[in-house]
């Protein structure tokens, strides 16, 4: 342990001053030599003879302080070594005070706070603690009780922001005295609707007022309305009238529109009728050409199939020889007829 957190004789100190590491001996151990001179117990271990007067172990043990150098040791006058600066005590108190005294993170804002304070840290000056507003009586972190009493809390007394002279108020009242109240406030004279630009504060405004001249100006300013109501009432005749003409026009436009359409109509029934008729004829003459194609198909087959027939039955097939003619070409030479296979477009000959 560093000797400057040590208070007392420095004499009765120095007896416990380790001669390895030149501090105050932790755990001290007594080396079994003539003078007993005293090491902490770490750093002498591995040494086999004395530091201070060169003297061999010889396999002999350290050994423990005696009872009254113990009672000396454990009596030596220490300040607190996380220099708190609120303790001091005997040596032997201290590992009691420092689990006491080590800062630990508050449970709150995550501040190292140390375990003696942490209390008075938690009721006083923890920023994210829970405090009232002593004016609303709201409940807030401590560090947004400043920004609630800059810019929020109803209840505040304030002063007037038009004039120093007036009496603090609260926030809430404040708009209502500023525009009603206020003796300081500029306002605008009544008569400003007829005219007058005049403005000075409230509590002058009695004076202006007590001058003559406002009906003068409430006189001038009624003939200039009666003039602008007149020219109204002249634009508004004129408007009339062309409300009615577009009126008029608007109900031959209607007439002529409803003629326009029933036309289109009957257009297009004729268009109509005379559609379905040309599709009539047109399915009427796609069946005739089927029909004829039809009959002049059945009739070949029934021709070949007779042809057939009586070349079988009556002819000699020695005798009879049948050639198919396609595109002017034979098909094949000197073959019977029952031979072919009869194409689209082949003729008959003998």
């Amino acid at each position: 342990m560093d000797e400057r957190f040590f208070e007392g004789d420095r004499d009765v100190l120095s007896v416990y001053v380790c001669a390895v590491c030149l501090d105050v001996s932790s755990s001290p151990v007594v080396f079994p030599c003539n003078s007993k001179h005293v090491f902490c117990s770490s750093c002498i271990t591995p040494l086999s003879s004395c530091p201070i007067d060169r003297e061999q172990r010889y396999g002999r043990s350290l050994q423990p302080l005696d009872g009254s150098s113990l009672r000396i040791y454990n009596g030596l006058k220490i300040k607190c070594t996380d220099d708190c600066g609120s303790w001091s005590g005997r040596l032997s108190d201290l590992a009691a005070h420092l689990e006491r005294c080590r800062a630990v993170q508050c449970t709150q804002c995550n501040s190292p706070v140390s375990r003696l304070e942490m209390k008075s840290h938690l009721q006083h000056r923890c920023p994210l603690r829970q405090v009232t507003c002593t004016h609303c009586q709201g409940s807030f972190r401590a560090n947004q009780l400043a920004d609630h009493h800059r810019d929020i809390c109803p209840t505040i007394p304030l002063a007037c922001p038009v004039s120093s002279s007036c009496a603090k108020m609260v926030r809430a009242s404040i708009a209502a005295h500023v525009d009603l109240e206020c003796p300081h406030t500029p306002i605008s004279c009544p008569w400003h609707t007829v005219g007058c630009s005049f403005q000075t504060a409230r509590m002058h405004m009695g004076q202006h007022l007590a001058l003559s001249g406002h009906l003068e100006l409430a006189t001038t300013f009624a003939e200039q309305q009666q003039h602008t109501i007149e020219s109204l009432r002249a634009h508004n005749a004129a408007l009339q009238s062309h409300l009615k003409h577009l009126q008029q026009k608007s109900s031959v436009d209607d007439a002529s529109s409803s003629s326009a359409s029933s036309s289109k109509h009957q257009i297009f029934i004729k268009v109509r009728d005379r559609n379905m008729a040309y599709a009539t004829r047109l399915d009427d003459t796609v069946h005739d050409i089927k029909s004829a194609i039809m009959v002049r198909i059945h009739f070949k087959l029934y021709f070949l199939h007779f042809l057939r027939f009586f070349i079988k039955e009556k002819c000699d097939l020695n005798g009879y020889v049948l050639f198919l003619y396609y595109a002017g070409k034979p098909l094949q030479d000197h073959l019977p007829f029952l031979c072919y296979n009869v194409p689209t477009g082949a003729t008959l000959s003998t």
